[in-house]
């Protein structure tokens, strides 16, 4: 999972092309390349995000004790 707090960055995963700016994260769930670029970034505000490697199986026993989510809430995923 990545986080941008500040800054631009563009990502190539698989055909999936993204700008990722301030607020917005992408959370890759299989194991493939991911390639990138930063966009916008000045030596007073420089790029900065926050990335963390999550473990599935953690996730996965986390997302079967859930209930599922409501459509207008799910809508937004992409799959």
């Amino acid at each position: 999972m990545c986080l941008v707090l500040q800054g631009a960055k563009y990502i190539i995963v698989g055909n999936q092309q993204k700008v990722l700016s301030v607020g917005q994260s992408a959370i890759v769930s299989v194991d493939m390349p991911v390639v990138g670029r930063i966009v916008q970034a000045r030596s007073s505000e420089p790029y900065l995000t926050i990335a963390v490697k999550l473990d599935m199986v953690i996730l996965l026993e986390l997302a079967a004790h859930m209930r599922p989510l409501l459509p207008e809430y799910s809508a937004g995923c992409r799959r």
